[in-house]
């Protein structure tokens, strides 16, 4: 059965907090090994929420690009 993925429901902002924070205590290697592994998963989905928001944003940067060169075009 596969698992669904939570939906994450954070801004970039609060979500690249948290993954800075997972990210540090992952690296001061204290953790069992099931916490380790529940922050690991956790650091990858957070991690893929990011990367998701900003190719939403660059795709967003582009189509208003694109308009806006297409508004140039009629006005000369």
């Amino acid at each position: 059965m596969v698992k669904k993925k939570p939906k994450i429901e954070m801004s970039f902002e609060e979500a690249v907090e948290q993954l800075k924070t997972t990210t540090e205590e992952l690296e001061q290697g204290k953790l069992s090994l099931d916490r380790a592994m529940e922050l690991y998963e956790n650091g990858m989905e957070l991690a893929t929420y990011c990367f998701e928001l900003l190719n939403k944003a660059e795709i967003k940067i582009q189509e208003i690009n694109v308009n806006h060169q297409i508004d140039l075009d009629k006005e000369e």
